[in-house]
């Protein structure tokens, strides 16, 4: 009888003797070759799987979202404080809502993600919401009731502890608002818990907010961080570190740069946006697998290091024409934002002149095992006068598995 085990991680085959499977597969051992090699059977294909993946207990189910951690970051003040001290994000929700009074005031409102309860708080006292229901799936969710009774606004504000897609609402709500930007926009995927309270708990005509994001990419300068990491280990007390260099490229930008402050004046061309969402009808699919082409016309001569990116979002579709949208933006001409700014950092740094395009693709694939993660793919060709200067060259980024 065959021997049924498990993998306890991922293999991947390395030529087509080889059988690649994922964590928790169940695998079929046809024959025991060696001490180090198993010919084994998975959903049809065969192959030799290390021996050393295979036990034969199922191995505890992988927890996909990593809620443990993620919520347990959340659960300390430490992320909220550098959240609250950025004054252009907080500014935006105030003013959105002070701006949109009349439309919010006697309504109910949904925070998902409420963490220290501020734009629930904001949505109570200066947007005279009747009720905001606040939900918040980490260990913060205990304080933010105090802190509405300390604010005399326990009445209109009701605290869920709860991950948003398990809480039950007492009612459907005509907004639903929440900060769940990250790292190129959709990091952290706490968009599809957004999407998904819109679709159970928002009235067909509630308002999300924000109601609209882009994200942009501009390809860029970055002498200073290339200085830094790159060049400096071409000389070191007189001696040539340069056989780290490979090393040091693999180490420090095979994942996004992403608390880099941009200049403007390091950005090689206008921008182009790879990613618009309207939340009203953003479907998940529209955020787990995304691709844009881009043709940059280069304005300046310089360096080109890489690529930059930021995103802006707005607090728009209030049904009411005496309400102003207000746009967040975390762009290097705006001020500057906790996010700050992304950088993808390429591995041959080119020289390029005014008129050279910098053409090609981006995607961002969501990860299919680490829910929160995404993989950024960036395949780029520069062209002058209608000659490639470079074949196109691919430069793959994860964020952060």
């Amino acid at each position: 009888a065959n021997l049924v085990l498990y993998a306890k991680s991922d293999f991947t085959a390395e030529n087509s003797d080889q059988l690649s499977v994922k964590y928790g597969d169940h695998v079929n051992v046809l024959e025991q070759v060696n001490d180090d090699w198993w010919w084994a059977e998975h959903d049809g294909s065969y192959g030799y799987v290390p021996r050393n993946h295979l036990v034969d207990v199922a191995p505890v189910p992988l927890d996909q979202w990593e809620d443990e951690e993620y919520f347990d970051s959340y659960g300390h003040l430490k992320l909220h404080l550098e959240m609250m001290r950025d004054q252009a994000r907080v500014s935006a929700y105030q003013t959105a809502i002070r701006e949109a009074v009349q439309y919010i005031e006697g309504k109910v409102v949904l925070d998902v993600g409420c963490g220290t309860g501020i734009l629930s708080l904001l949505a109570a006292k200066e947007g005279k919401a009747k009720k905001v229901f606040a939900v918040e799936a980490s260990e913060m969710a205990e304080h933010v009731g105090n802190v509405a009774c300390h604010n005399s606004l326990e009445r209109t504000v009701t605290v869920f502890h709860s991950r948003m897609e398990d809480a039950v609402l007492p009612e459907k709500v005509d907004l639903i608002i929440s900060e769940w930007m990250g790292t190129l926009l959709i990091f952290e995927m706490m968009l599809e818990s957004v999407l998904d309270a819109r679709d159970k708990w928002l009235k067909p005509e509630g308002v999300m907010w924000p109601s609209h994001a882009t994200l942009y990419l501009v390809p860029c300068t970055a002498q200073q961080e290339y200085d830094e990491k790159i060049t400096f280990w071409k000389n070191i007390c007189g001696l040539d570190f340069s056989p780290l260099i490979p090393l040091a490229y693999q180490q420090f930008y095979s994942i996004p740069i992403y608390n880099h402050i941009l200049d403007v004046k390091d950005c090689l061309s206008g921008t182009q946006s790879i990613l618009k969402l309207h939340l009203k009808t953003t479907a998940l699919a529209d955020i787990e697998d995304v691709s844009s082409q881009f043709d940059y016309v280069i304005t300046r001569s310089g360096t080109m290091h890489g690529f930059a990116s930021w995103f802006d979002v707005e607090f728009a579709d209030i049904p009411d024409p005496r309400v102003r949208p207000v746009t967040l933006s975390t762009g290097p001409d705006h001020p500057l934002t906790h996010w700050k700014q992304d950088l993808l950092i390429i591995d041959t740094p080119l020289d390029v002149l005014p008129e050279d395009h910098v053409t090609g693709t981006i995607r961002l694939k969501r990860n299919t095992k680490w829910r929160r993660h995404i993989s950024v793919a960036v395949n780029y060709q520069l062209v002058r006068n209608n000659l490639a200067q470079i074949k196109e060259t691919m430069k793959e980024f994860t964020l952060w598995k």
